[in-house]
């Protein structure tokens, strides 16, 4: 037991990380879980940890396609795939996921970054192409570190920083653009306005022509006998002769009052 107790030592790895031991001869096989483990006096161990983690990146340089250049923050989440940290120790050595994190993968987003905002101009960037551009950011940014185990998740950017000059001639544009979609607004709302307008007229020009047929000589005596205030009538007959209701004046009164 005392022999055992000289070649040997307890090593813990804490919840949500796996444990790397390697020692002069290299790295061994197995990956340490969390937990309690028995390593050789000599072995080493490095942690990493395989929960989420979330990482911020401030002020990093990108220029748009129109030459401008800005400052943009970055926040993103990753994994590490346990299956793959021994792949990692064997790119970085014994480097800690701090130092991995802010100068590896650091560089990997600003690649991943300065080339796709290369492809917007900065009107764009600071408005509706934003989320496009997050987006294939990450995309790109995840297939760059994939093969050392990372997966990227929910990478956001904040809005762009530009010196004065920059953000002057910005906001100008942003104004321009602004009165521009107001002026298309109304545009549409008078096109809109028009249309009701020849749809109401359509509408009472088809009522009209179905009023105007159903109209007959029989419906204008009714409306006449209704009306008719009991006075002598235009044209009358002798004592025995019947009323004449003057039907076609009627009809002339009719279509004048419409």
């Amino acid at each position: 037991m005392t022999a055992i107790g000289i070649i040997l030592k307890t090593e813990r790895i804490p919840a949500g990380e796996v444990g790397v031991v390697y020692n002069t001869k290299g790295i061994e096989d197995q990956v340490l879980s969390t937990g309690w483990h028995i390593t050789g006096l000599l072995d080493k161990t490095i942690e990493y940890p395989v929960k989420l983690q979330t990482i911020k990146n401030n002020d990093i340089k990108v220029s748009t396609n129109d030459g401008k250049s800005i400052e943009m923050d970055f926040a993103y989440n990753f994994t590490i795939d346990p299956e793959k940290v021994s792949d990692l120790f064997n790119k970085f050595g014994a480097v800690d996921i701090d130092t991995i994190t802010d100068n590896y993968l650091r560089t990997r987003l600003w690649e991943a970054a300065r080339t796709t905002i290369s492809t917007y101009n900065v009107i764009e960037i600071y408005g509706e192409k934003s989320s496009d551009a997050s987006a294939k950011i990450q995309d790109t940014f995840s297939e760059d570190i994939r093969p050392l185990g990372f997966t990227v998740t929910d990478l956001t950017i904040g809005v762009p920083k530009a010196d004065e000059s920059i953000q002057n001639a910005i906001d100008e544009r942003v104004k321009a653009s602004q009165q521009l979609e107001k002026k298309k607004t109304d545009l549409a709302i008078t096109k809109a306005e028009a249309e009701r307008k020849r749809i109401e007229a359509e509408g009472q020009a088809k009522a009209n022509r179905i009023i105007s047929k159903s109209v007959t000589k029989d419906i204008l005596t009714q409306q006449y006998l209704e009306k008719w205030d009991g006075k002598t009538p235009l044209v009358t007959g002798d004592a025995n002769s019947m009323i004449q209701i003057p039907i076609d004046e009627a009809i002339q009164s009719n279509k004048t009052e419409k």
